[in-house]
C-alpha cells in the first residue's frame, strides 16, 4: 500500500493512496517486488516467474480529479509514469490500471506514424478532466 505522503491542512490524518493486493497463490509462482513508490498516486510491482524469466509489471495509479487539491499536477504524474513505462518496457507484460480522472472524448489518441492498431469506437464524446494529459501520455 502507498498512502499519500502529505495531508491536507484540514484533514485529521493522511487519507487516500493506492494499493495492489497479491493473492497468496501467486506467491507460489512469482517473486514479487515493489519497483516504484516514488510519487503519490502511483505504485508499481514486478512479478517474476520462479520457473522462467517471464515478467509482469503492474502499475496501479490514481490521479485525483483536477478540481481536487491533490489533482493539480498531471504533468509530474504522467512524466513519472512515462519514465517508468520506458524503464520497464522489456517486461513480458506491462499493465497500467486505476483511475486517471480524465475523459478524452473523440480526440485522436494514436500517433499515426507509429501506431498500427485500429481506431477505437468512441462511446463517451465528452472531453474533460485530465484528458489532455492522458492523450499526451498515450502519444
Amino acid at each position: 500500500m502507498h498512502n499519500r505522503s502529505a495531508k491536507h491542512k484540514k484533514a485529521p490524518y493522511n487519507k487516500g493512496g493506492v494499493a495492489i493486493l497479491v493473492k497468496d497463490s501467486l506467491l507460489d509462482i512469482f517473486h514479487v517486488k515493489v519497483v516504484d513508490m516514488a510519487i503519490d498516486g502511483i505504485i508499481g510491482i514486478e512479478l517474476t516467474s520462479k520457473s522462467s524469466e517471464f515478467t509482469i509489471v503492474l502499475f496501479c495509479c490514481y490521479l485525483p480529479p483536477e478540481n481536487s487539491v491533490w489533482g493539480r499536477d498531471p504533468t509530474t504524474f504522467f512524466s513519472h509514469l512515462i519514465a517508468q513505462t520506458y524503464l520497464h518496457q522489456h517486461s513480458d507484460i506491462f499493465l497500467i490500471c486505476g483511475d486517471l480522472n480524465g475523459r478524452i472524448g473523440n480526440v485522436d489518441d494514436l500517433a499515426d506514424s507509429i501506431d498500427e492498431i485500429c481506431k477505437r469506437r468512441v462511446i463517451d464524446t465528452i472531453k474533460g478532466g485530465h484528458g489532455d494529459a492522458i492523450i499526451d501520455y498515450a502519444k
